[in-house]
């Protein structure tokens, strides 16, 4: 079982954190590599996932275009260095909203995954801008199987990030934060209003988030994760 990871409730996105944590918790769970295996991360970051994937024995390699970040090697997601079919999984993880062009991310990560190998993609849906250095793109749920199909990869499930009531109120807390922020008398309200929204919503969510399928029309979500397989073969060299 993976544990979560701690969130402050003085954070402005705690529900959508929360949230996309836990979505990703599961959807790693799912596709969750027998010991030995290679997974690669691309964007890795800081590499948090670490000590969950040397837990499992699994030869675990993070690639990011940030030097600083210190990744195990550095990497452009576009063009790996990695070798054909050698990789049991691979993260994408909050990354395919920063590069230029996904579908190419996509299309090589398909060429280094094993037959029968997995992946696991992060997207922001209705997100705010996050430019690290830059962000170009957002995904419906279709949008993003779209492009895994186009990379010869099938999507076997989804994990959305919540519920529309999450998305509304995540963007009313920002909102609110930002106004204290810039007012001259208000601003040390901030934190304690923080936290009693994120707490109030909290609450809300427990008992009040609606039975709708994420996938129904109207619904808003920050963000959803997907595993997708390679099934077979593709004309991907």
């Amino acid at each position: 079982m993976i544990k979560p990871q701690k969130i402050s409730l003085t954070n402005t996105e705690y529900l959508s954190l929360r949230n996309s944590d836990e979505a990703l918790r599961i959807s790693i769970e799912q596709a969750m590599p027998t010991l030995g295996t290679l997974v690669l991360d691309i964007g890795c970051g800081s590499m948090p996932l670490t000590p969950l994937f040397h837990q499992k024995r699994s030869i675990y390699i993070g690639v990011d275009i940030n030097q600083s970040v210190k990744p195990h090697a550095v990497m452009v997601a576009e063009r790996l260095a990695v070798r054909s079919k050698t990789v049991d999984l691979i993260l994408c993880i909050a990354t395919l909203e920063h590069v230029m062009s996904p579908q190419a991310v996509l299309s090589e990560a398909s060429r280094v995954l094993k037959k029968g190998g997995s992946i696991i993609v992060q997207v922001p849906s209705l997100y705010p801008y996050h430019p690290s250095p830059e962000d170009h793109w957002r995904w419906t749920h279709t949008g993003l199987e779209q492009i895994l199909r186009n990379a010869g990869l099938t999507v076997t499930a989804f994990y959305p990030s919540g519920t529309t009531l999450t998305t509304y109120l995540t963007i009313f807390i920002q909102g609110v934060s930002l106004f204290l922020i810039q007012s001259k008398v208000f601003s040390w309200l901030n934190l304690p209003v923080v936290v009693s929204l994120n707490s109030i919503g909290r609450l809300l969510e427990k008992f009040f988030s609606p039975n709708t399928p994420f996938y129904a029309p109207g619904n808003f979500l920050l963000s959803l994760a997907a595993v997708a397989r390679k099934e077979g073969e593709t004309n991907l060299q």
